[in-house]
């Protein structure tokens, strides 16, 4: 048997130990999180005080498709106005990669400004009002006279993973990182493709290759037209399944 032959065994060895390890592991859902750490305020939401999914029983099944020991991988929201998607399942997706299942993810919204948006005006204060503002700080070694924060406008670092925010119009903001999760927010609003690199989706899609087992993609819209929109088509393409009242 050949030096190479022994490694490849060890190596399988390994990978076989470490997934029955992983397959084991019981996971919180992530509604049972953000009903335990989440606080909306008053001046964000018509319903202050302690999140509960009970006002939003329809997000409950949806958001719990994001624990990593679901096989699900790729999720179409399809979705009407007004119906607390954002913060329900978005956001909380966000917050549980953040303080109980920590991983790299990106939240791409149409532009810069609602990326901006997004984070200053929601994903900070959902941060401040689950008590999680200490777990952001910058996870990399600082350079003598680095100002990096870990904190800034379109980014968060926190132990085990980052979160970062980015426009789909621009094509430079899907590389340089790979990530473990990816929400697409308001996919009706995006350019059908980003010049020259693809469609928005195969972009999205693509940032997840280095966690094929892992990996947790999101597409939420409201729809437009049904021959323009690209939420509907990829709706098309899941088992298309409805919340009945």
């Amino acid at each position: 048997m050949s030096d190479v032959e022994v490694v490849d065994s060890d190596i399988d060895f390994l990978i076989e130990q470490f997934s029955s390890v992983i397959s084991e592991r019981v996971y919180k859902l992530p509604s049972q999180y953000a009903e335990e750490v989440r606080y909306l305020e008053k001046e964000l939401s018509s319903f202050p005080g302690r999140f509960s999914y009970d006002r939003v029983p329809f997000f409950r099944e949806l958001v719990d498709l994001f624990t990593p020991d679901n096989p699900c991988r790729k999720i179409v929201i399809m979705k009407g106005n007004q119906l607390g998607a954002t913060t329900s399942l978005l956001e909380n997706i966000i917050l549980y990669n953040i303080g109980c299942n920590p991983g790299p993810q990106l939240l791409v919204e149409p532009d810069d400004e609602m990326a901006r948006d997004a984070m200053n005006t929601k994903v900070d204060r959902m941060i401040d009002g689950a008590g999680l503002r200490n777990k952001i700080a910058p996870q990399s070694r600082k350079a003598a006279g680095s100002r990096n924060t870990g904190d800034t406008a379109l980014r968060k670092e926190y132990s085990g993973g980052y979160l970062n925010a980015v426009s789909s119009k621009t094509a430079k903001s899907f590389r340089n990182f790979s990530y473990r999760t990816v929400l697409v927010d308001e996919l009706d609003a995006m350019p059908d493709k980003i010049k020259d690199e693809g469609t928005v989706v195969d972009l999205a899609v693509a940032r997840t290759d280095a966690y094929p087992n892992t990996s947790k993609i999101l597409f939420q819209s409201t729809p437009t037209t049904e021959q323009s929109s690209k939420i509907y088509d990829l709706y098309q393409l899941g088992t298309q399944e409805k919340y009945l009242v």
